[in-house]
């Protein structure tokens, strides 16, 4: 519960295709880090049209997005897990 919203959560993972995937993009390699979740900031970007369809496509916690390691973000934190 109370997994998206907040703010991005970083991973420690690189930003790779998913395993078995054969779709490939520019960005993919060990320059960014995957972030999941959504974050405060992330639903006011959208019109106010397409705000219900935000919510139902990307409000939950497996949407992932990528950013640089080194760059320091409002809404990019992380999770406390033991």
């Amino acid at each position: 519960d109370d997994m998206i919203g907040n703010v991005w959560e970083w991973t420690d993972s690189w930003y790779l295709p998913d395993p078995g995937s054969k779709r490939r993009h520019p960005d993919f390699g060990m320059k960014y880090r995957v972030v999941r979740g959504l974050s405060f900031m992330s639903l006011g970007h959208y019109p106010e049209g397409a705000y219900q369809r935000v919510l139902e496509v990307y409000a939950r916690a497996s949407t992932r997005s990528y950013d640089p390691p080194a760059e320091r973000l409002d809404d990019v934190g992380f999770r406390c897990a033991k």
